[in-house]
């Protein structure tokens, strides 16, 4: 069985630029149903928005708003007389609407006044009005992202390596898992072939593998619990089944297998598993995503709140995006526009602190006695992915910081326009040369590339079992 490797190359350049694609392109609002009570009126915040933006409600009613997400949101009228406070995920908040009129709102951590960002309108009517009134549109159900086409690079790889494996997000972290193999022989006896995870946690079944009639597998798993596939399993193999078989165990013959070198695979599970770094022990990547994400939406709401004449709300969101950046523990963090209330959308550790975690945990895997040429490849483009982080972070600091103290809008615009620019270019990377490829170098790759990168890392050659 032969490869030729110039197919995976290709692979790795489509694979980027898809990545792309698939975690740029922003989920639409849809939140999860709610039942609704009578007389009670149920708006999901889901995906950064109050969902739905706008409805019309007869008077007496009580409106609820229940959060759906893993960032904090509030319930904030425009003219301060209802406020929330920090509201986390599954906690919820209620007004009962006993006076006709129009109330606005907005999230002090991801919105404005004026429905800038995540905002919304109520409309409290007589109950003859609502009867009349049209009903309000739930944005339709997201359409799901392309699927990345494969993209791991397996570099050095043995001569009778096949293909690869690799892990990547569905519904969760690592919930999804890959397999691509070219030159593979299907049973012809009526046996089966039966596709297994192992590890401290397997075998886990995977189901039936298919073969095409060229001898290529290209099979994918999404776990149905969104579990984490790289948490308890170290390897897979892909076992011959006889006609007729009924047995929930594996037969001991294999046809294909692959794993990951133990003193590398546990340098990068803080990266993919869970840290105590983070406060709640999750996977570096998982916070330090967030972190990234969220000051893009902050530094596009200083622009917003820019352009509705609001510098109030500018100095707020900078503020977030200098907690967002630097955690509890850096210098500046706090309360920096002075309102009595330090704002801080996540959970206190900071993008840059996180950045530098990964980076520790890419170096030991650097450092490993067993990684292989594959291995060390993707960490070396996960710790200069996450150096580009670290010193457009502090750049973007600086520039919060300087919006922050702006002392009108015409100061403000210039700065916050700097800033979202800057921003984007921390999760998104930037192609620095001009060849329309966001590389995983320094320079060029940005939080998603240190993201995918790391998942590399633990990807699998497959290798057939010699008999």
């Amino acid at each position: 069985m032969q490869i030729t490797l110039g197919g995976f190359y290709a692979a790795v350049v489509l694979g980027l630029s898809t990545y792309f694609v698939w975690y740029i392109v922003p989920t639409e609002a849809s939140g999860s149903p709610v039942a609704q009570v009578q007389g009670t009126t149920v708006i999901p915040m889901s995906n950064f928005a109050f969902v739905p933006f706008e409805i019309s409600v007869p008077l007496g009613t009580t409106v609820e708003w229940i959060n759906q997400d893993d960032a904090p949101h509030t319930v904030t009228y425009d003219n301060g007389s209802v406020d929330s406070k920090v509201l986390n995920k599954g906690e919820s908040f209620k007004v009962t609407y006993n006076q006709i009129g129009d109330f606005k709102y907005y999230c002090a951590f991801h919105g404005s006044p004026g429905t800038q960002g995540m905002s919304g309108i109520i409309h409290v009517v007589s109950a003859q009005q609502v009867a009349a009134a049209p009903t309000a549109e739930l944005p339709p159900t997201a359409t799901p992202a392309p699927t990345p086409a494969p993209g791991p690079l397996v570099s050095s790889l043995p001569p009778t390596t096949v293909g690869f494996l690799e892990f990547r997000d569905n519904r969760a972290l690592n919930d999804e898992l890959l397999l691509v193999a070219s030159g593979v022989a299907a049973p012809t006896d009526g046996s089966t072939l039966a596709f297994w995870l192992n590890g401290p946690n397997g075998p886990k079944s995977l189901g039936p593998l298919q073969v095409d009639a060229n001898g290529n597998v290209n099979h994918s798993f999404i776990d149905p619990l969104a579990s984490n596939l790289v948490d308890g399993f170290d390897s897979f193999f892909v076992s011959i089944e006889p006609p007729g078989d009924t047995d929930p165990a594996p037969s001991g013959k294999r046809l294909l297998e692959g794993y990951v070198p133990p003193v590398a695979r546990s340098a990068v599970l803080p990266v993919l598993v869970g840290s105590p770094v983070s406060p709640d022990g999750k996977a570096l990547i998982v916070p330090f995503r967030f972190d990234a994400e969220d000051i893009v939406r902050h530094a596009g709401s200083s622009v917003d709140a820019v352009n509705s004449g609001d510098l109030r709300s500018v100095t707020r969101h900078a503020e977030h995006v200098v907690n967002l950046i630097e955690g509890k523990s850096g210098p500046n963090y706090g309360d920096l526009d002075k309102n009595g209330t330090v704002f801080d959308p996540s959970d206190g550790v900071g993008m840059l602190a996180y950045a530098r975690a990964i980076q520790d945990q890419a170096g030991a895997v650097l450092a490993a006695a067993d990684a292989t040429d594959s291995m060390k490849t993707h960490a070396r483009h996960t710790f200069d992915s996450a150096q580009n982080v670290i010193d457009w972070g502090t750049q973007a600091d600086e520039l919060a910081l300087k919006l922050n103290s702006a002392k009108d809008l015409g100061e403000a615009r210039t700065i916050a326009e700097q800033l979202e620019k800057l921003t984007i270019q921390i999760r998104d990377g930037v192609d620095a040369n001009g060849n329309g490829i966001i590389e995983p170098v320094k320079g060029e790759g940005g939080m998603r590339t240190a993201y995918l990168h790391a998942q590399y890392i633990v990807a699998m050659g497959v290798v057939p079992v010699q008999e």
